[in-house]
């Protein structure tokens, strides 16, 4: 499997391993904004990528996800300082999944105040297409019972 640092800016292979830009064992750098696209070769329905780990800045670095082969694409998903609806929030964490259709694009920004040992992912291609999850939307004056409700309907 190809492994590659966030700093190359691209690939086209259908499977790989992405690192920040202190790779697997350094921590990323302050005032950082790399982008990196994955446009693989071969036929494909979707991308899926797995993030094994990321240790970011919370309200500080912001890794944004895109589907299509630039920062112009729609955005998947956000982890780190932004407040979007698909945003993950705090610094660190597991298993974090996006998918994407022809192109995965992938932009780290760091300030200059802290750096972590910021992320590893995975990703692969799969001819059949995405099968994406869609969030629960759940009232913060939910009950119990009604939060259980919408996990089991959507299951």
């Amino acid at each position: 499997m190809n492994e590659v640092n966030i700093t190359e800016g691209m690939s086209d292979d259908c499977s790989g391993i992405l690192y920040d830009s202190g790779g697997p064992n350094g921590d990323y750098s302050s005032n950082e904004d790399f982008t990196f696209t994955i446009c693989p070769n071969e036929i494909h329905q979707c991308i899926i990528m797995n993030l094994e780990y990321f240790n970011l800045e919370e309200f500080g670095d912001e890794m944004i996800f895109y589907d299509g082969p630039d920062t112009n694409s729609p955005i998947i998903s956000t982890l780190g300082q932004s407040f979007s609806s698909f945003t993950a929030y705090g610094g660190s964490g597991v298993c974090h999944t996006v998918y994407a259709t022809e192109c995965l694009t992938i932009q780290f920004t760091s300030d200059n105040v802290n750096t972590f040992e910021g992320f590893k992912a995975f990703w692969e291609c799969s001819i059949e297409p995405c099968d994406v999850l869609q969030p629960l939307n759940i009232e913060s004056n939910a009950t119990v019972e009604a939060i259980e409700s919408a996990i089991s309907s959507a299951l």
